[in-house]
């Protein structure tokens, strides 16, 4: 239960336990695969080993940790955290629009020149812990 995730290299297991979600998208990069560029996440610093294709519509913040998820791997839970660094990025570059207040997840995001309305759909995925809400278990 501690290590809730497997890294196979080789003839190794490796039990991995993290703070958040396994896969951590660290860059963004326009890139061509399979004869069409488009924007890909790259994660756990494999830089083009390791890519994602970027949805825009997909992204979610949860307003009460301000962590930023991005849909992942399947075998990795299909969830994956996007780094601080971006996230800071793409804040302070004012790309998140926030129209049911900021107190809620942000309604659309500005990328390539568009305004992309998010889906939030990745809420419905997470853990009450990464939604931010308290632990409703009662301790005795």
């Amino acid at each position: 239960e501690e290590f809730k995730y497997i890294s196979l290299c080789g003839r190794e297991r490796n039990f991995v336990r993290c703070l958040d979600r396994p896969i951590v998208f660290t860059h963004i990069k326009k890139m061509k695969v399979r004869d069409k560029e488009d924007w890909y996440l790259q994660y756990n610093w494999a830089e083009d080993m390791l890519i994602q294709p970027f949805k825009p519509s997909s992204i979610c913040m949860v307003p009460n940790t301000g962590r930023v998820y991005h849909p992942g791997p399947s075998l990795a839970g299909g969830i994956g955290l996007i780094a601080d660094k971006l996230t800071i990025q793409w804040t302070a570059e004012a790309r998140f629009r926030f129209e049911n207040g900021e107190e809620k997840p942000p309604t659309s995001f500005l990328w390539d020149e568009s305004e992309i309305i998010l889906d939030n759909h990745l809420l419905e995925k997470m853990t009450p812990a990464e939604r931010g809400e308290e632990d409703e278990e009662v301790k005795e």
